[in-house]
């Protein structure tokens, strides 16, 4: 298929010329289901936990979140599979666990849930120092989580380690 695509010069679409390389790699990536060898975008500043709290559920919508966080990394639009719009947010040269998910609700594009991964050498991976962040008053605990009331955002803990793993807001 790779060898038709280059044995035509050019691939015109919507009134603009592309070379037939680069249509070949959007169309690969596009029906790729793999994230290896996925590129971050360098150019946006890079992801804090506190620009990622300003952001509202039910309230922030997508142009919201594009000034704030910049160019996602990996779109997804809602299929049968899923019913929101997700897009991925990764961090240096690891493609295979996005920094941050935010998911849009179709149709009014409005902030539905974001996920922000923890890493093992964040401040934040101790219980402890993220949950300082919060009003002592709004947090409710149980085994394994933490439920930050003020934020809709709930805590994910390993078990075994004993370190914060993830943070869930809905």
């Amino acid at each position: 298929m790779l060898e038709m695509v280059k044995s035509y010069s050019r691939v015109t679409c919507a009134n603009f010329r592309f070379p037939a390389l680069l249509a070949a790699a959007c169309l690969i990536a596009a029906c790729s289901s793999s994230h290896k060898g996925l590129q971050t975008v360098r150019d946006r500043p890079k992801l804090q936990l506190g620009t990622v709290e300003l952001l509202k559920i039910g309230v922030a919508g997508r142009a919201e979140v594009w000034r704030m966080l910049g160019v996602p990394d990996w779109r997804l639009s809602p299929d049968n599979t899923r019913k929101t719009e997700q897009w991925y947010y990764f961090e240096g040269d690891d493609a295979s666990t996005p920094r941050l998910l935010v998911a849009f609700n179709p149709g009014t594009w409005v902030l539905h849930n974001m996920v922000w991964d923890v890493r093992s050498d964040d401040p934040e991976s101790d219980p402890q120092k993220l949950l300082d962040r919060y009003p002592k008053d709004k947090i409710e605990s149980a085994e394994g989580r933490h439920i930050v009331k003020t934020l809709g955002a709930t805590i994910s803990v390993d078990k075994e380690t004993g370190k914060a793993t993830m943070i869930i807001w809905k």
